[in-house]
């Protein structure tokens, strides 16, 4: 247990598959914040399209998926290899919820 600092307003949050990293969507900033799970400080801030929501990470741990809330709304797409905004898939409203399908 312990307390990750530096996050002023967090939505979602998610870990990696191996544990060693926590994705937190970074409401005031706009950005999603990647922390190292040893020493729960913020390595990244990942500029995001607008307003984050939730967070999926995909099995792999390869991609991550932020929704978007801000209109017209999005999903921002993460490579968490290289942490960069990699792509932005459109969407008609607000984005909440992300999912992982097999």
């Amino acid at each position: 247990m312990g307390e990750i600092k530096d996050i002023e307003v967090n939505h979602g949050a998610a870990a990696s598959p191996d544990g060693s990293r926590i994705y937190v969507s970074n409401e005031a900033d706009s950005t999603l914040d990647v922390v190292d799970v040893k020493t729960l400080t913020v390595i990244k801030k990942i500029r995001l399209k607008g307003h984050p929501n939730n967070i999926s990470i995909g099995k792999d741990g390869s991609r991550g998926d932020v929704a978007i809330a801000e209109p017209p709304g999005a999903v921002d797409i993460i490579d968490t290899a290289s942490l960069t905004l990699v792509n932005i898939v459109q969407i008609k409203g607000a984005g909440h919820n992300t999912y992982v399908a097999p």
